[in-house]
C-alpha cells in the first residue's frame, strides 16, 4: 500500500513570541508556552524554489486516473483534486486564504468563531447579531462559509442557497481571509464537508475538554486531516488559565500520544475557553469602552485569558508568514498525498475483493466437477458407456424364452408364424428391461437434483456483493463483476438446461427396444427364419405322406411299409423344425445381445453424459463468463496500479528535489 508523504501540521498552544517554522512532521506538536504576548511580526516567506508544475501534473494525472477508474469509496476525490489544481495555479498574492474551524456540536466551535470575528468596539452592532443568528437562516448543512463581502457599516447578508454569510469585517478584509465553519453531529462529517478542510489553508480542530478524543466522529475527523500543513489543535475548557487547564491538557496529550506517538507534551496543545470569551464579549457594549475604562480593562483581561486572542494571533501568523501560493501549494500537496493514500487503500480493497470472488468462482467450479463425477459414478457410466446389469438383461431374456417355450413353441409355430412379431412386441414392450427403465428414471431424477443444486449455487454466486452494480454497493467499479450481458447469458443458459424432458435418459432404451421388432431387426429375421422352417417342414411332411400313399396305391409296398415311410418323413420334418427353431432362437438372442445391448450401453453412456452436461450447463457458463470478466477486471486493476505507482513516484521525486 502506498503511504502518504509526511506532511506538515501544527497544533498551537497559544501565541508565541518566536518565529515559527512553516513545516514540521505530521502531528509532531511543537512546544510553546501557554502564556505569551502577541508575536512579533515576521515578513512573508518567499515560495519554494521548486516549481509547482510537478505537483499540478501529478494532480491532473490522478484526477484523470480516478475518472477512468472511479473509487466509489469516496467519490469526492476527483473534485477535491481538481479544486487543489485550480488553487495551485492561482499565483495571485491577493487570493483570500481559507481558515477552517472544525469540531463536533459539543466542542464549542460556533462560540469560538463568534469570539474571533465579533468586534465589540466596532460601530456596526449588526455583526454580532448576524454571527449569533448565522445558523438560523441557512440550509441544513455542516459547513458555513463566512466572507468579507460588505463595506464597513453595511448590514450583513446571509446567502442560504450557498450557505454563506457576508460580514463587514475589518479583520477578514485586512488579512484577505475567509472562514469556514464545520460543525458535525454524533456521526463523522459528510464527505462533502471534508472538501472544505482539504481546500483550507489553515485548519483549527476544536476539542472539548469533557470529551476530547472519546467520540468516534472526532477521531474520524482527526484521522482525516492528520498530517495537514498548518493544523492547529485547540482544547475548549471552562477555564483556559494554565493552572486550570493543565489536567485537561495532560489527559488529551495522553490520548494523542496513544494514537499518535509523536505527541509528547501537554504544552503542545492550546487551551481556549469559549465560555470565558462569550462572557467577556457579552459584558461589554460598544459605548462602554470609552465611558467606563475600568470595565474595558476588565473585559480585555478576561478576553485575553480565554485564549481566543492567542489563537487568533496564531492563525494570523500562519497566514502572514508565507505567501498565498505557498499556502495553496501546501494544501495541494496534502490533497495529493491523501488522494494517493486513499487510492492505495481502495486498491487494496479491490485486490482483496477480486481475490475473494476468484475463490468463490473456483469453489463453484470444484463443486461442479465433484458433483458431476459423483453422479456419473452412481449411474455406472464408464469408458464403455452405461453398463446394463446382467441381472436385468437375464430377466428380460427370460420373459422372451418363456414365450418361445410356450406360445411360440416349435409345435405351434406353423399357426403362429404370422403373429410372431406381434407376440415379441407385446412381450418386449412390457417386460424387456422394465426394471432397468425404472432405475434410469430414478437416475434422471438424480441428474435433475444435480441441476437444481448447481443452479442454487450459481444464483448464490451471482447474488454476492461482487456481482452487484457499483452504484448499489460499497465496492469500486474495478471490484464489480456486474454485467447485464453476463446475467442475461446465465439466465439463457438456465432456460436451455431445462429443455430436456425427464425421460431423456430412457430414450436410448426405447430406441434400442424398438430395434428388436423394427423392420430388418432381430424379430423380423426370426420370423423369416420361422417361416422358412415351417415351409421346409411342411414340404417334407407333405412329400413323405404322398410317398407313403403312392407306395400303397401302386402296391409297391404293403400298408405298414407305406405308413412307416410317411411317418418317418413327418418325424424328420418335425425334428428339423424343432432343431431349426432352436438355432433360430439362439441367433435371435445373440443378435439382441450384439445389436441391442452393446449399442444400448454406449447410447446410455452418451445420453447420461449429455444430460449431466446439460444439468451443469448453467453453472459452467457462469464460471466461464465470470472468469473472463474477472480477467478483464484484473487487467484493468493492473493498469490502475501501474498508473498510480507512476504518479506516486513523480510525487516522491518532486519531494526529493524540494529537499535538495
Amino acid at each position: 500500500m502506498l503511504s502518504t508523504r509526511t506532511a506538515t501540521s501544527r497544533i498551537a498552544t497559544c501565541c508565541s513570541s518566536r518565529t515559527r517554522p512553516s513545516t514540521v512532521a505530521a502531528l509532531a506538536f511543537r512546544i510553546r508556552p501557554l502564556s505569551s504576548v502577541a508575536p512579533a511580526s515576521t515578513p512573508p516567506r518567499t515560495p519554494s524554489a521548486a516549481s509547482p508544475s510537478s505537483t499540478d501534473d501529478a494532480l491532473r494525472s490522478l484526477a484523470a486516473l480516478l475518472d477512468r477508474y472511479p473509487l466509489l469509496g469516496d467519490s469526492r476525490w476527483p473534485e477535491r483534486i481538481r479544486h487543489a489544481s485550480h488553487r495551485l495555479n492561482d499565483l495571485s498574492q491577493n487570493t483570500r486564504a481559507t481558515i477552517a474551524f472544525a469540531g463536533g456540536h459539543w466542542s464549542g466551535v460556533s462560540p469560538i468563531v463568534t469570539a474571533m470575528l465579533d468586534e465589540p468596539l466596532a460601530s456596526n452592532a449588526q455583526v454580532s447579531l448576524a454571527l449569533a443568528a448565522r445558523h438560523l437562516r441557512l440550509t441544513d448543512s455542516e459547513v458555513l462559509t463566512i466572507k468579507s463581502g460588505r463595506e464597513p457599516g453595511d448590514v450583513p447578508r446571509a446567502i442560504a442557497s450557498t450557505n454563506e454569510l457576508e460580514l463587514p469585517s475589518a479583520w477578514l478584509e485586512a488579512h484577505r481571509v475567509q472562514v469556514v465553519e464545520l460543525i458535525h453531529g454524533d456521526l463523522a462529517p459528510k464527505q462533502v464537508s471534508f472538501d472544505s478542510l482539504y481546500s483550507s489553508d489553515v485548519v483549527v480542530l476544536v476539542l472539548s475538554s469533557d470529551r476530547a478524543l472519546s467520540p468516534a466522529s472526532t477521531r474520524s475527523l482527526l484521522n482525516e486531516i492528520k498530517g495537514k500543513p498548518n493544523l492547529i489543535l485547540a482544547l475548549n475548557t471552562l477555564d483556559a488559565s494554565p493552572s486550570s487547564a493543565a489536567s485537561s491538557l495532560r489527559s488529551l496529550s495522553h490520548q494523542l500520544s496513544t494514537v499518535y506517538p509523536s505527541s509528547k507534551d501537554e504544552s503542545e496543545i492550546i487551551a481556549v475557553s469559549s465560555e470565558q470569551a462569550s462572557s467577556a464579549l457579552g459584558s461589554l457594549q460598544a459605548a462602554e469602552a470609552t465611558s467606563q475604562p475600568d470595565l474595558f480593562e476588565h473585559f480585555q483581561s478576561a478576553f485575553i485569558k480565554s485564549g481566543v486572542p492567542h489563537l487568533k494571533d496564531e492563525v494570523k501568523q500562519l497566514i502572514s508568514s508565507v505567501d498565498r501560493p505557498t499556502l495553496h501549494r501546501q494544501a495541494a500537496e496534502f490533497t495529493l498525498d491523501k488522494a494517493i493514500e486513499a487510492s492505495a487503500v481502495e486498491g487494496a480493497k479491490i485486490q482483496d475483493s477480486l481475490h475473494k470472488v476468484e475463490t468463490d468462482i473456483a469453489a463453484l467450479d470444484f463443486i461442479i466437477d465433484e458433483a458431476t463425477s459423483a453422479v456419473l459414478a452412481s449411474l455406472g457410466v464408464g469408458s464403455q458407456g452405461l453398463k446394463v446389469p446382467e441381472e436385468h438383461m437375464q430377466n428380460s431374456m427370460k420373459a422372451l424364452r418363456q414365450v418361445f417355450d410356450h406360445r411360440l413353441a416349435w409345435y405351434v409355430l406353423p399357426w403362429k408364424t404370422d403373429e410372431l412379431v406381434a407376440e415379441i412386441v407385446l412381450v418386449t414392450g412390457t417386460t424387456y428391461l422394465v426394471d432397468f427403465e425404472q432405475h434410469l428414471l430414478y437416475s434422471t431424477g438424480r441428474i435433475d437434483s444435480l441441476a437444481n443444486t448447481l443452479s442454487q449455487k450459481t444464483n448464490e454466486l451471482v447474488q454476492t456483493r461482487a456481482f452487484f452494480p457499483p452504484q448499489s454497493s460499497t465496492s469500486a467499479p474495478l471490484a464489480s463483476l456486474h454485467s447485464p450481458v453476463l446475467l442475461n447469458q446465465i439466465q439463457q443458459a438456465e432456460k436451455e438446461s431445462h429443455v430436456s424432458a425427464s425421460t431423456t435418459l430412457i430414450s436410448p432404451l426405447h430406441l434400442r427396444r424398438n430395434q428388436i421388432t423394427c423392420p430388418g431387426g432381430p424379430a423380423e429375421t426370426l420370423q423369416a427364419t420361422a417361416q422358412k422352417l415351417v415351409v421346409e417342414a411342411s414340404s417334407m411332411t407333405t412329400g413323405s405322406i404322398l410317398a407313403g400313399v403312392g407306395l400303397e396305391v401302386t402296391h409297391y409296398a404293403n400298408l405298414m411299409t407305406s405308413a412307416g415311410v410317411g411317418l418317418l418323413g413327418v418325424t424328420l420334418a418335425a425334428w428339423g423344425l424343432q432343431r431349426g427353431w432352436e438355432k433360430a432362437k439362439m441367433r435371435f438372442e445373440k443378435d439382441v445381445q450384439q445389436r441391442v445391448r452393446s449399442g444400448l450401453e454406449e447410447d446410455l453412456g452418451i445420453a447420461a453424459k449429455n444430460l449431466v452436461d446439460r444439468s451443469t450447463y448453467m453453472a459452467r457458463t457462469a464460471v466461464a463468463l465470470s472468469l473472463s470478466l474477472l480477467e478483464q477486471r484484473r487487467n484493468e486493476f493492473d493498469a490502475f496500479q501501474h498508473d498510480l505507482r507512476a504518479i506516486d513516484e513523480r510525487r516522491r521525486e518532486s519531494s526529493r528535489e524540494k529537499r535538495m
